[in-house]
């Protein structure tokens, strides 16, 4: 289970890096410009593609990973996991007592 924190600690960090990047290599313009809004449009869309599609496949991956480590360490199928206990009812008044 301690693999998965690593992978999303590393989803985030990959991210913020690659944001970071996008943003030094796409934006050029003063900040109030028009050329600076169509620049932050272009990093938004750029940022869609290579930054969002990969972290949520690393974050999939580390759910995954849990996911595998809790069935390892618990023997539950990913079915037992998941499934919610039954729902307790009220014990029926006894009308004789």
């Amino acid at each position: 289970m301690d693999a998965a924190s690593s992978l999303l600690v590393a989803a985030f960090l990959v991210s913020a890096i690659l944001n970071c990047g996008f943003a030094r290599a796409i934006i050029r313009s003063a900040p109030g410009t028009e050329a600076f809004s169509g620049e932050l449009a272009k990093m938004h869309w750029v940022s869609l593609l290579g930054i969002s599609i990969p972290s949520i496949a690393m974050m999939m991956w580390a759910l995954w990973r849990l996911l595998k480590g809790l069935q390892n360490a618990t023997g539950l199928t990913l079915d037992e996991t998941l499934k919610s206990p039954p729902e307790k009812t009220a014990p029926t008044p006894n009308p004789k007592a």
